[in-house]
């Protein structure tokens, strides 16, 4: 399976998409119309309350880009909306969540020390992340040591298998705001509740 995945960015006041969000949807419509891809999933959840959530904006965009001829992207029911993520991190876990539930699973056992010192066997099923072949990132170019360094940390069953995917639209300002987000979440306590909580608040979905 290849697999495409644009991360949103949070919608205007207006409600309208923001330029750096256009560009990396349209990169999106470029890289399909070069090799396809067997499941694109858009990644964003409501960030304005009045509004529909990033990913149903993405997807309708995409629509009206392909009724003009912009490109065919893939078929409609092959394209997965994660639409409750608000954050980078949430992107690839949430992304991780809904393409795990279509991958087929594999029994994997694991063993532990139960209470009378004995070892015990436990068999579970899990997605069969060897399934994936390949996994294109679509964000800007100030945001792809953070996204590259977080999906390695986040999702390490496709080490090697993920690359991100440079659209337009970098600014100073990005490059600023990415690398101390960078910096932050290379934190040893970046993982802490209420840390976390905090930082939400403050990059809520900007890139």
């Amino acid at each position: 399976m290849r697999v495409l995945i644009i991360h949103g960015i949070k919608l205007t006041r207006k409600g309208s998409l923001a330029r750096r969000y256009k560009n990396r949807l349209i990169k999106g419509l470029e890289l399909a119309a070069l090799s396809g891809f067997d499941r694109i999933v858009i990644s964003g959840g409501r960030t304005r309350r009045r509004f529909p959530s990033e990913a149903e904006a993405g997807l309708d965009f995409l629509r009206e880009k392909m009724k003009d001829g912009g490109g065919r992207l893939i078929d409609i029911e092959n394209i997965i909306l994660e639409e409750r993520s608000v954050s980078t991190v949430q992107n690839i876990l949430f992304t991780k969540e809904a393409l795990g539930h279509i991958l087929p699973s594999k029994t994997v056992g694991t063993s532990e020390v139960t209470g009378s010192g004995t070892i015990g066997t436990t068999k579970a099923a899990q997605p069969d992340w060897g399934d994936i072949r390949e996994i294109k990132v679509i964000v800007q170019g100030d945001a792809a040591i953070r996204a590259a360094y977080l999906y390695r940390k986040l999702w390490p069953e496709i080490k090697g298998r993920a690359k991100i995917v440079t659209a337009p639209g970098s600014t100073f300002v990005g490059w600023i705001y990415e690398s101390l987000s960078y910096l932050y979440a290379r934190l040893p306590f970046s993982d802490s509740f209420v840390l976390t909580r905090v930082a939400q608040r403050i990059m809520r979905n900007r890139d």
